[in-house]
């Protein structure tokens, strides 16, 4: 996937993830657990993603902005694991 992963869908899919946290909070309301877990899912592969494309360009502000959006992540998937617990 990575190969092929433009800056553009890097920017879809972390803004796409934020999004659905709303979702996702809805979802450990209503118990369904699978969704967040694949949510859960969804993030470490952002992370992974956006460290993997963070290395791979040369530019500054490019690699700048994909610091900040996988910092922003992290912090993301920390608050997710915390408060979104499947037990």
């Amino acid at each position: 996937m990575f190969k092929n992963l433009t800056m553009r869908n890097a920017e879809d899919w972390y803004k796409n993830e934020f999004e659905k946290l709303g979702w996702m909070i809805l979802a450990k309301h209503e118990k369904k657990l699978a969704k967040i877990t694949q949510y859960k899912i969804n993030l470490d592969g952002l992370i992974k993603t956006l460290e993997k494309l963070e290395s791979s360009y040369e530019d500054v502000d490019r690699k700048k902005d994909i610091h900040i959006m996988l910092e922003n992540t992290k912090v993301l998937k920390d608050f997710v694991d915390k408060k979104l617990k499947i037990q």
